[in-house]
Parts: C-alpha cells; structure tokens; sequence
C-alpha cells in the first residue's frame, strides 16, 4: 500500500483542478466541444504528468461535459519538449 499523499501534494492538485474549470465550463456552456489540460500528479515514488480532456455530450436535449484522464509520462519522457 502506498504512503498518503503530503499536504503539498494535495494543495497542487487542487490548484491543477481550479486551473482547470474554466475548461468545463467552456465546454458544458457550448463554447467548445472539447479541451484539454495537462498538470502534474506525482505519487510518492515517482512524477508523473497526466492530461485532462473534457469533451461534450448531448443526450434528451442537455449539455454535459466527459472527463477523462490519461497517464500521459512515459511519451512526456520520450519527449521532455512537450
């Protein structure tokens, strides 16, 4: 089992999640009908980046919004430019 997370840990990814509500909004408000976000989400063996994409939904005439999340450090490793 792995150790919890340091309080640094958590206030980051609270911050990557703030940062990244303008990006549901755009999204569920028809702004857009997809975005992405990329933030770190390190454990405690070891960083890691993932990448946040939100992407629009229509279903009985209502807007929502997908989330999904994708480990995205072995190809950030393979090419550290970005």
């Amino acid at each position: 089992m792995s150790e919890p997370a340091s309080a640094e840990a958590v206030i980051e990814l609270a911050m990557a999640a703030f940062d990244a509500m303008p990006l549901h909004a755009a999204v569920l408000d028809g702004f857009s009908s997809r975005r992405t976000f990329v933030y770190n989400c390190d454990s405690p063996d070891e960083a890691r980046l993932f990448r946040m994409t939100v992407g629009a939904l229509r279903h009985a005439g209502q807007r929502f919004a997908v989330v999904v999340h994708n480990n995205v450090t072995p190809r950030a490793q393979l090419d550290p430019s970005g």
